[in-house]
């Protein structure tokens, strides 16, 4: 059995204070250079950033970790084709029964049939 005294569980938890508030500091924006600062989206992927990675299931289309040095793509084919405004186009000589679901994967919304 082991004891704890009090001036232990003192340093225990100022260590674990120090350790938060460290950690709480990296995640504010103190452009504004008022107060403490505030936590921003941008701040929250900084910190997180290159330390998430993801798993992809096999032959979903998605290919990489979701980490900084192997980010997410969606392999599209020559099938499909996104514009810089975000508009799909498909390739319908390329294709045939194309599900069109919603963000879940479970809703089917439509499908395209090619050659």
């Amino acid at each position: 059995m082991a004891f704890v005294t009090c001036s232990q569980f003192k340093t225990s938890q100022e260590e674990q204070d120090k350790k938060a508030i460290s950690a709480e500091d990296s995640l504010l924006d103190k452009s504004s250079g008022e107060g403490g600062g505030k936590v921003t989206i941008e701040k929250i992927k900084e910190a997180i950033a290159g330390d998430v990675e993801v798993a992809v299931k096999d032959k979903s289309g998605i290919t990489g970790k979701g980490s900084k040095s192997d980010p997410l793509t969606l392999n599209l084919g020559s099938s499909i084709k996104v514009s810089d405004e975000g508009k799909v186009e498909v390739v319908a000589d390329n294709v045939a029964n194309i599900r069109l679901v919603d963000a879940s994967g479970t809703r089917v919304l439509g499908k395209i049939v090619g050659a």
